[in-house]
Formats: structure tokens, C-alpha cells, sequence
């Protein structure tokens, strides 16, 4: 990687790049250079963020509360970040907090498990957060405690930053930099530390431990995957989405779903179902439960959808429950007409998730071109995995969590759109975590 640095005096920049992903390091990478460095004059005083006042005493950081700046892209872009921290006992990390300096985009916090001393090991998990906050700490629960076992454990925490030109999103320290610890930076697929291009800093990253271990047993639905939004008449097979949130390995576990009619104050169920998930389903993974029975909701009625879990074993009830809106509308007749030039039936058009492969089927009425690709969640396309004439019928595409380089993509959110004869149809969201 080649170097270039410049002293301007205005503000303190990084230039990087960033595009799409390699599996041995679990973040895209990219033909990215560092480039443009520059550091602020000592004549601008740049607000820095207040000192947290509500720091509990299990908390960890590497990062100093001499507050001074922030890094950011030259002319914008997109970069990751992390701290790698290490607890002295074993504990659970709850909450992750960062210093936003300037707004940014939408993106993703990533928690990477324990790898090498310079490189993170698997992603864990990965949350949306909001880019709009600016000079304060930005503060994300994370849907499940994450376990340390104690001072042979690491875990790797930052946000992915994708900002505009001139804009400097994450927070610094004044240094100095710890080594190995609190400065990572990903341009290219290669993680390095930013006191290697000359900046000896630790960014504002820390980690807040929960209270107690992990319970044994703790699984609940995490989504409700069908119905849901505004749906045509027609029957639907519900879905839900549940997810392990204990220590160890769940079986057997009935998933319940209630579809409540309401209209004005008044609410009464019209459709209840059991399934049973036999599993095994292991610590922090995820499954889709489909019910037994179909549903059919009257034309212009709302309701509400609930599902739950009910593992006998499991007496943490906060995360058994996930809820859902749905109302039944008419198909316009525009949008009969459309899909009968479309050829395309675009409310059959669902995705099934089994063990890390994403079964996508779908219904073309007559012969057409269809193209199907798979995207990020910054929509840069990742795999297309239909691109042709199709006959008439039913039809399916499988996706095994690669990319066009037949390289394994990490956990998030992908999104898959079907486009018939040049036009988009059907755009939904599959989440791996």
C-alpha cells in the first residue's frame, strides 16, 4: 500500500476506499490507497465531546478523554472501523457507544469475535445505526449479550463509516495510540492501525458489560416475517423469524402466532397457530419458522401480528414477543394490468433461508426476460443469480451467501430484486446473522 502525506493545517483527514467483500477478513475490500493526510491547525479550536458522565464501572476502552478530533474520508466514501478490546474476567458486552463528530449515512456497527492480535475473527453481529447524530456519543444495545470468557477473549466493536466529502464522522483521542488496540482501520481488506500512517490516536470506542451471564436457556421470535406492511386478498402462510438467545443449543421449541382483527378501540382474534421448531438451534443463530395454516384477511381490515415463543425451560420473557401491522387492501387495477405486461406474479416471490443459502422462488405468467440479483445494504450489487429468457411457470434461484468472486459475504443485510423485461418488481431484504 503506498503512502502520501501532506501538511495543510485545516482539519484531520484520511483518505481512503472501500468496495466489495473478501472472506478471510470478513469486510469488503477495494483498490484504496491512504492518501492526503492532514492535521488540524493549532489556530482552529475544533469542539471535541463532552467527557461521559454515565460510564459504568464495567466498562471497557482503550481510548482517553482528551478530545480533540475526528478522521474521516478525503473525498468521502466508505471505511471500517474497530477497537479490539480484551476484559480481565469473563463477562457479556451489552451496549456499544462511538463518538460521532459530523453526520453520515445510514450504515451498520459491527462486533467481530476473537482472531489474531491483528486481525478480527468472525463477525457476530452487525446493527443499523443512524448517521444523523453529530458531536455526541452515538449508543447501540445489541440484540444479544455477547460472551467473553475472561482475559484469553477478545472482541473487535466499530462502526462502518459512509460519509460525504469534507464531512470527518468518528471521534479520536489525542493518543497515545495503544498499540494493537484502539486505532483499526480497513481500506482494502487489510486491517491496519491509523498510527501507521501517522496518527497516533485511539478512536472513541467502548464497550458497556451486562449484568450477570448469559441465561441457558432464552430463545424468542425476533421478527415477524409474514404478513406484514399492506398485503393483497389471498391466503399467506405466516412466518416468524426466532432467534437462540441462551448459552446453549434449544430444541423443540413451539412458536405461537395470533392475528388480532382491529377496527377503532376494538380488537379480537381471528387466527392463532402453533409450530414447532425441532432445531437443534444453536447459541445466537437464527431460523424461519413457517405455520401450518394459511391466513386470509378480509378486504380494507387491519390487524395486528403477534408471535411468540414458548420453551418451557425459558423464564426470560422481554425478548419472546415480536409484533407486526398489517392491512388487506384490493389490488388496484393498474397494478393487475401491470403485471399481466410484466408477466411476473410478484406477490409470490418469497425467500427461504436455510443453513447460510437463500432459496428464492417465484412465478413468471409467460415467456419474458427476468433478471435476479442479489445487493448490499448500500445497494452495490453483490450476485446475479438469474439474467435471461424464462419459459412460463415456476421458477427458483438459490443464493449461497457468495459474491461475484465466489468469495463467502459477511453477515447484514442483503437485498434481492427481481426485474422483468426492464422493470424492477419485486425488491426484499434477507438478513444473515
Amino acid at each position: 500500500m503506498r503512502i502520501g502525506t501532506t501538511i495543510l493545517g485545516l482539519l484531520l483527514l484520511v483518505g481512503l476506499s472501500l468496495a466489495a467483500q473478501t472472506a478471510d477478513t470478513n469486510v469488503p475490500s477495494g483498490a484504496g490507497v491512504l492518501s492526503s493526510l492532514r492535521r488540524p491547525s493549532e489556530a482552529i479550536a475544533i469542539p471535541g465531546p463532552s467527557p461521559r458522565t454515565d460510564l459504568p464501572g464495567d466498562t471497557l476502552h482503550v481510548d482517553l478523554e482528551a478530545f480533540n478530533n475526528a478522521l474521516g474520508l478525503t473525498a468521502g466514501g466508505v471505511f471500517y472501523t474497530a477497537a479490539r478490546l480484551t476484559p480481565t474476567v469473563a463477562c457479556t458486552v451489552a451496549t456499544v457507544v462511538f463518538y460521532k463528530r459530523d453526520s453520515s449515512n445510514d450504515d451498520y456497527l459491527f462486533v467481530w469475535g476473537k482472531g489474531t492480535s491483528t486481525t478480527p475473527g468472525a463477525i457476530i453481529e452487525s446493527v443499523p445505526y443512524s448517521g444523523a447524530t453529530t458531536m455526541a456519543w452515538h449508543t447501540i444495545n445489541l440484540p444479544v449479550l455477547v460472551p467473553l470468557a475472561g482475559s484469553s477473549d477478545d472482541i473487535w466493536i466499530g462502526p462502518r463509516i459512509n460519509h460525504g466529502a469534507g464531512t470527518y464522522p468518528l471521534g479520536i483521542d489525542d493518543g497515545p495510540a495503544v498499540a494493537d488496540r484502539g486505532g483499526w482501520i480497513n481500506s482494502d481488506g487489510r486491517w491496519i492501525q491509523v498510527s501507521s500512517v501517522g496518527f497516533n490516536v485511539n478512536w472513541h470506542i467502548r464497550a458497556f458489560l451486562g449484568r450477570g451471564g448469559i441465561p441457558a436457556h432464552d430463545v424468542g421470535a425476533e421478527l415477524v416475517l409474514a404478513p406484514i406492511d399492506t398485503v393483497v386478498p389471498g391466503q399467506i402462510a405466516p412466518m416468524a423469524r426466532i432467534r437462540n438467545f441462551g448459552s446453549n443449543p434449544v430444541s423443540n421449541v413451539p412458536v405461537i402466532c395470533q392475528i388480532d382483527s382491529v377496527v377503532g378501540e376494538s380488537i379480537h382474534v381471528v387466527f392463532t397457530d402453533t409450530a414447532i421448531y425441532t432445531g437443534p438451534l444453536a447459541p445466537s443463530e437464527s431460523a424461519d419458522v413457517t405455520f401450518p395454516k394459511s391466513w386470509t384477511g378480509a378486504v380494507g381490515s387491519d390487524y395486528k401480528v403477534t408471535m411468540f415463543t414458548k420453551l418451557p425451560e425459558d423464564s426470560i420473557y422481554h425478548n419472546d414477543t415480536a409484533y407486526a401491522s398489517v392491512s388487506v387492501r384490493p389490488q388496484p387495477a393498474a397494478v393487475e394490468e401491470q403485471r399481466t405486461k410484466l408477466g411476473g406474479l410478484i406477490d409470490n416471490v418469497l425467500p427461504t433461508l436455510v443453513r447460510d443459502r437463500v432459496r428464492i422462488n417465484f412465478t413468471v405468467a409467460r415467456r419474458c426476460r427476468v433478471s435476479l440479483g442479489v445487493y448490499d445494504a448500500t445497494g452495490s450489487p453483490v450476485r446475479t443469480l438469474v439474467n435471461g429468457t424464462l419459459e412460463p411457470g415456476s421458477q427458483s434461484a438459490t443464493w449461497d451467501r457468495t459474491n461475484s468472486d465466489g468469495r463467502r459475504v459477511a453477515n447484514g443485510t442483503y437485498f434481492y430484486r427481481l426485474t422483468i423485461d426492464g422493470r424492477t418488481v419485486s425488491s426484499k431484504s434477507v438478513l444473515f446473522n
